[in-house]
């Protein structure tokens, strides 16, 4: 395998990645409830974060990322029975850090460790600028959290857009998460 084979595998990796938790990234924000009955430790502090966009930075690396360290374990697990793919594992070590990319842009920049802001600075990871676009227009758009790159793409070729109106076909509604009375999740009420 050559260098520049395993090189772009990595980026397409990465990049894919990206777009995985982009999606369950919109899915939490347009269908997401609090309380819910399913996925409750993932949905909540999600919803949170955009009421207070500093409650990522509050919880520690295993809160907001050992969900998915779970769920990629189980996946890993069952496909070793096919055989041991460095491609999955490296995609799916990208997802469970993909919240972890998504608090540097967070936090305050003397926060972040050096080597996230040498990627912040290269653009190889998700800058602060770029994330605020996500935090500014409602919530709508920009719901990958890993990358620059997506993003504009996907607004361009108005992907989240229609999906929603495929879902609307279908008869599912977008939920107003904000409506629910989030202080009393906050609150723990």
């Amino acid at each position: 395998m050559s260098v520049f084979y395993t090189v772009l595998n990595i980026v397409v990796l990465f990049l894919l990645a990206d777009f995985t938790t982009g999606i369950y990234h919109f899915f939490v924000d347009t269908y997401g409830v609090f309380n819910s009955k399913f996925l409750k430790k993932s949905v909540d502090p999600l919803l949170l974060h955009h009421i207070d966009p500093l409650f990522i930075t509050r919880q520690s690396y295993w809160q907001i990322n050992g969900g998915m360290y779970v769920f990629s374990c189980v996946i890993f697990c069952a496909s070793l029975f096919l055989g041991f793919y460095w491609e999955l594992f490296l995609f799916l070590l990208f997802c469970s850090n993909g919240n972890l990319i998504h608090k540097w842009s967070h936090v305050e920049p003397e926060e972040v460790p050096e080597i996230g802001k040498v990627l912040q600075k290269l653009t190889l990871i998700q800058t602060k600028e770029h994330h605020a676009q996500h935090h500014t227009n409602s919530f709508m758009g920009n719901y990958c959290v890993m990358s620059n790159y997506l993003n504009p793409i996907l607004r361009v070729v108005r992907f989240w857009e229609l999906i929603i109106k495929f879902l609307k076909l279908l008869g599912v509604e977008p939920v107003n998460a904000m409506k629910q009375k989030p202080q009393e999740v906050i609150n723990g009420k």
